[in-house]
């Protein structure tokens, strides 16, 4: 059997078929769907592309050709000549408030959940949104160990408190995400590994010390003087496009 009464048997078959079915009160949702899909697929099998031809616009054409034995619509797609300009692609709003939101996410090293769970905190805390959602974040634990220059990264600062090696106002503290208060001292246990790794990345002085804290180097002890304010803390994200994006949901 040829492809074109092979194309025109199954059409007839299909028709007959449906014409049954409504005749019996059996026709569902689901047959229809299954119709349409098996013609729809059955189109796109005839349907051929022909080289590309460039336009005096600038653009390349790609012309769609009917075959005799389908009722495919003939048509032109028009893409750019330029490679890249196919891949280009308008940002909208809320794709520019998601960058910022992972870009300021992952800066910090937290998870999804636990970055929300403090959008909602600083939300119900009232005053600006923004700035109360900052001060969270730097008052961290973790966070803190890192602004002293304890740590290379937040990662490594997380590290050195799930491993119960800082005592928070003379007390033994592994909660990383735990919020200081104004005055909170954070102290090294007496372990000569972590006093020794400490001691070598304040040497090395990668982090610029922040102006809110305060980092006695000789007894290895720190002190949140004062609550940050949000125009003093570096950031690389726009915190007002993260609080539009989660007042979205």
């Amino acid at each position: 059997m040829c492809r074109q009464s092979g194309t025109r048997f199954m059409r007839s078959f299909q028709q007959s078929l449906v014409a049954f079915l409504i005749s019996c009160q059996y026709i569902r949702p689901t047959y229809v769907l299954l119709f349409l899909s098996c013609s729809f697929r059955r189109c796109l099998w005839h349907i051929h592309i022909q080289p590309r031809e460039r336009s005096s616009d600038g653009w390349e054409r790609i012309s769609t050709v009917r075959s005799s034995s389908t009722d495919c619509c003939r048509g032109n797609l028009r893409l750019p000549a330029d490679p890249e300009d196919r891949r280009r692609r308008k940002i909208t709003d809320y794709g520019r408030q998601l960058a910022e939101k992972q870009k300021l996410r992952f800066g910090y090293g937290l998870s999804e959940k636990q970055f929300r769970n403090l959008y909602r905190r600083a939300k119900a805390a009232g005053g600006v949104t923004s700035d109360t959602f900052i001060q969270l974040l730097e008052r961290r634990l973790d966070n803190l160990v890192y602004r002293f220059g304890w740590a290379a990264s937040r990662d490594q600062a997380r590290q050195l408190v799930s491993h119960n090696h800082l005592l928070v106002n003379g007390r033994p503290q592994n909660i990383p995400s735990a919020l200081l208060a104004q005055g909170d001292r954070i102290t090294v246990k007496r372990r000569k590994g972590v006093a020794s790794l400490i001691r070598a990345n304040l040497a090395a002085g990668n982090q610029v010390r922040a102006s809110w804290v305060t980092v006695e180097e000789d007894s290895l002890s720190g002190v949140l003087t004062a609550i940050p304010e949000a125009a003093e803390v570096p950031l690389d994200a726009n915190v007002q496009l993260v609080v539009e994006y989660y007042s979205r949901s």
